[in-house]
């Protein structure tokens, strides 16, 4: 796996050191990577992880890849498999926040549970 370019801007972009002390929560940052972009970075990222997913890359793999090449930790508060979960987590945040932007009638922020 080689670094993504949509999950690279999301998460050296946003969700980097200090993200905590830039957004409230996880969605808002997620909020913002899709409503402060352009659509295409969103989308990237979605298609990315609908790539990683789609291919069942063990966690041991998504964890050397998320740690060492991105240099995220963003899924410790996720349960197992962490990683897979994470990204589903994520995955269903960018499209509701897609279809937000898409459609500004819809609900704000209409991905999926909190972590």
């Amino acid at each position: 796996m080689s670094v993504a370019k949509g999950l690279d801007l999301l998460f050296e972009g946003y969700f980097h050191q200090d993200w905590d002390l830039d957004y409230s929560s996880r969605e808002e940052v997620i909020r913002a990577f899709v409503q402060e972009g352009p659509r295409e970075n969103a989308s990237l990222a979605l298609a990315e992880i609908d790539d990683i997913l789609a291919e069942d890359v063990p966690e041991r793999k998504l964890n050397k890849w998320f740690r060492h090449d991105i240099g995220s930790t963003f899924a410790n508060e996720f349960p197992h498999p962490k990683w897979r979960n994470a990204l589903l987590w994520y995955r269903d945040q960018l499209a509701g926040e897609i279809a937000a932007k898409d459609d500004p009638t819809a609900e704000e922020g209409a991905g999926g549970a909190s972590f």
